[in-house]
C-alpha cells in the first residue's frame, strides 16, 4: 500500500503535468481508495452512503459536507504528525470546522497552479487581510 510521502510524491508530479481526463480520473480514484483506507471516519462515511465497494467513476466518490469537519478529525496521518491545522471562521456559531495538514506542500502547490491555470493575479491587489502570523489557522492568510 502507498504510504503519505508516496502519495504527496505522486500528487505533487499530478499538479505539475496536464492530466488527460482519463488521467484525472484514475488519480482522483486513487486519492479516493487511500483516504478510505488510511483516514476511518472518512472511511465510514463512504459506508454509510453505500460506498464502500471499490468505484470506477471519480464522480461517485462521497464528498465530505463541511459539518463534519466541526464533529470529526480527518486526516490519512497519525495526529501527532500534524504540521499545520487550518479552521473555518466559526462564524455560524456552532464551533470551528478544522483542516489538517501534515505537509503544506500540496496546499501550496494547489492554489500556486489554480492561480497559473486562472491567469491569477491579473493586476496589482491589495488584500486587507491579517498576516500568517496574525492568523495561524487561516487558510487565505497563508
Amino acid at each position: 500500500m502507498t504510504d503519505y510521502r508516496e502519495m504527496e510524491t505522486r500528487l505533487l508530479g499530478a499538479i505539475r503535468e496536464d492530466l488527460t481526463e482519463e488521467e484525472f480520473g484514475e488519480t482522483a480514484l486513487e486519492v479516493w481508495r487511500f483516504q478510505r483506507a488510511r483516514n476511518p471516519p472518512y472511511g465510514d462515511y463512504g459506508k454509510a452512503l453505500g460506498r464502500a465497494e471499490d468505484l470506477d467513476e471519480w464522480t461517485r466518490i462521497p464528498a465530505v459536507p463541511q459539518g463534519v469537519f466541526k464533529r470529526s478529525e480527518l486526516r490519512a496521518f497519525p495526529a501527532e504528525e500534524t504540521a499545520a491545522v487550518f479552521r473555518t471562521s466559526g462564524t455560524t456559531g456552532e464551533g470551528y470546522g478544522q483542516h489538517f495538514f501534515r505537509s503544506l506542500a500540496l496546499y501550496r502547490a494547489s492554489v500556486l497552479a489554480g492561480f497559473r491555470a486562472l491567469g491569477l493575479p491579473r493586476l496589482r491587489q491589495i488584500a486587507l487581510i491579517a498576516t500568517g502570523t496574525e492568523a495561524p489557522h487561516s487558510s487565505l492568510s497563508r
